[in-house]
């Protein structure tokens, strides 16, 4: 066989109920395994083969240690090592007549498998520098000493904790480790660990509970490995720990869709999150969806960072039918390159008060609240950033992408398509630079500009319902306040073009451009008793004002009668439409 592997050992923490303890490296016989336990206060002992059962011996892929092989599980807090040590002997006689690959290739293998032992025992042992002259036994009293000496440290640091929250970083240091090596701290994480769901712990939270407590040292990871299947959870994921960058939670990398943490109904809590300045290092391999849609009664987050706090995406998760998709709020950072969100109701992808999302290659469709309004596929609002390169939007109800309330989108080379609102919306100081982008096929505008703001780079503006662009200004109220007011003087609306007025039932009035006019029509309202007029303006002593309806259309004046009550008594002068003079008889 060949070795492609260069573990020799595997450690778990025991959570009370687990019997079977899978290793992911080879062994020749089932002689060459040793099985340790190590109780909470550091003791160990090495098990007699008779306590447990070995599977999988001579397999590359590795086995499993089944133990107890009966009674009581392993008690909870106990660590069980396993340790491959094969036996420093050379069982092969090369005799003479044929060469028989295999039995060679063996003894090489062997010969692996012991460098690989040695090796493994090098790693935890005492080693000076080359050429130093120092005797290791020696180095290792004065390693001890200097621990003794740290000693002190560590009980300045916990006191000047105990009037803290959390351990400071320098504080942390000198809990942690000692040289980067020595841990001081009977209880901390000093290898790369990984805890199993649901074989060692039933839940996500059970197992980042399990870690509460305990240091994650300088170089160690610790992955929490989510099996294939459908779990249901029952409220929020916290993942908050204090060395957190070291955490690494994941499900089905390559497939998602095969790992799914799943809400019964709408959710009404948070499934992910972090907080008050906490780190995630890596979350993958998920989809997380509730069952229902959620409405605004059930605003929560499928992903959530918030109060300072950082969380850092693999390229495949996937969330649906929570009211936000993915959310950094309040001065947090979310990195979700590739994630793909569906169904939410105010916005997909949200960075909102002072964070910031890099969301590159996402995909945030059919986000609506049809109710209140609202719907964005991805959304910056309130001074944030969203950076979403190659990003994908459509069917969502209010903008496929949003920089609201003086935020920035970077979003070159995106699509917004099949929006029921616009492509691109900036709105109240947001600026979206989209360079490469394409907008088209939108029920609203391929770009639309609310109050003040600005959208430039769209490379492919098409068949948006109501145009490429909204060029034209609004006088419009929001929140009980007006736009485009002003306090004294006239309000003077500058169009190069048409002017036109819209309400929620449509295009209501236009005003149309004519080069060089000398002549206007004037409306002016009156007092009580009078009638409001339409008149003409200008520099002649004489203009006729035109009233022309469309094709056969006709001027429609008052409500007709077909009897008349006196003599004809008098004309109105009047025009037709080809500018020939008529006169309108009257009667009184």
């Amino acid at each position: 066989m060949t070795i492609s592997t260069t573990l020799s050992t595997a450690t778990y923490v025991a959570n009370g109920s687990t019997t079977v303890w899978p290793f992911a490296f080879p062994i020749l016989a089932d002689s060459d395994v040793q099985v340790i336990v190590t109780d909470v206060d550091g003791g160990e002992e090495t098990l007699a083969p008779s306590a447990y059962t070995i599977t999988g011996t001579g397999s590359t892929g590795g086995g499993s240690v089944i133990y107890p092989k009966n009674g009581a599980a392993l008690t909870s807090g106990n660590k069980l090592t396993i340790r491959r040590n094969t036996a420093i002997t050379q069982p092969v006689d090369l005799g003479p007549g044929a060469f028989y690959a295999e039995v060679h290739e063996g003894a090489f293998d062997r010969l692996t498998l012991v460098a690989q032992e040695l090796q493994e025992q090098l790693d935890r042992a005492v080693l000076v520098p080359v050429g130093s002259g120092l005797d290791p036994a020696a180095y290792l009293s004065l390693a001890q000493a200097a621990s003794a000496m740290s000693t002190a440290a560590q009980a300045a640091a916990e006191a000047a904790a105990s009037t803290a929250a959390d351990y400071s970083a320098a504080a942390l240091d000198v809990l942690q480790t000692l040289d980067g090596r020595y841990p001081l701290l009977s209880d901390a994480i000093t290898t790369n660990a990984t805890l199993f769901v649901p074989s060692q712990f039933s839940s996500i939270q059970s197992a980042l509970d399990s870690l509460a407590t305990r240091v994650i040292a300088r170089g160690a990871t610790v992955t929490i490995k989510v099996d294939d299947g459908t779990y249901l959870i029952s409220s929020g994921i916290n993942a908050n720990h204090p060395q957190g960058d070291k955490l690494r939670i994941v499900g089905n990398e390559a497939t998602p869709a095969n790992c799914v943490l799943q809400v019964a109904g709408m959710a009404s809590f948070d499934a992910i999150s972090t907080s008050a300045g906490h780190t995630l290092g890596w979350l993958n391999g998920f989809r997380i969806r509730s069952t229902l849609k959620a409405d605004l009664a059930h605003n929560a987050t499928g992903i959530l960072a918030i109060q300072n706090s950082i969380i850092i995406c693999g390229p495949n998760i996937e969330v649906d039918n929570f009211y936000y998709g993915i959310a950094a709020r309040d001065a947090s950072y979310i990195y979700c390159p590739n994630a793909v969100v569906t169904n939410a109701g105010d916005v997909g992808i949200w960075a909102f008060c002072g964070s910031t999302i890099v969301a590159n290659g996402a995909i945030s469709n059919n986000a609506s609240d049809v109710a209140n309004g609202y719907g964005f596929g991805f959304q910056a609002e309130f001074g944030s950033t969203l950076v979403a390169e190659n990003a994908s939007a459509s069917g969502n109800y209010k903008a496929g992408i949003a920089a609201l309330s003086n935020s920035t989108c970077r979003t070159p080379n995106a699509t917004c398509s099949s929006n029921i609102g616009s492509g691109f919306l900036s709105w109240s100081g947001g600026e979206i630079e989209c360079k490469g982008s394409t907008t088209n096929n939108n029920s609203r505008y391929g770009v639309e500009v609310f109050g003040y703001g600005l959208v430039n780079g769209i490379a492919k503006n098409t068949e948006n319902a109501l145009g490429a662009y909204n060029t034209f200004a609004f006088c419009g109220e929001l929140g009980g306040q007006g736009r485009l007011a002003t306090s004294s003087g006239a309000l003077r609306i500058d169009s190069y073009t048409c002017t036109y007025f819209n309400t929620a039932g449509g295009l209501q009035l236009e005003i149309r451009n004519t080069q060089s006019a000398a002549n206007r029509l004037t409306v002016t309202g009156s007092p009580l008793g009078d009638a409001p007029s339409v008149g003409v303006y200008g520099s002649e002593a004489d203009i006729d004002l035109k009233l022309s309806p469309k094709g056969s259309g006709v001027v429609r004046f008052g409500v007709f009668s077909a009897t008349s009550d006196t003599a004809c008594n008098g004309y109105i002068t009047i025009k037709d439409s080809a500018g020939t003079v008529r006169k309108l008889m009257t009667m009184a």
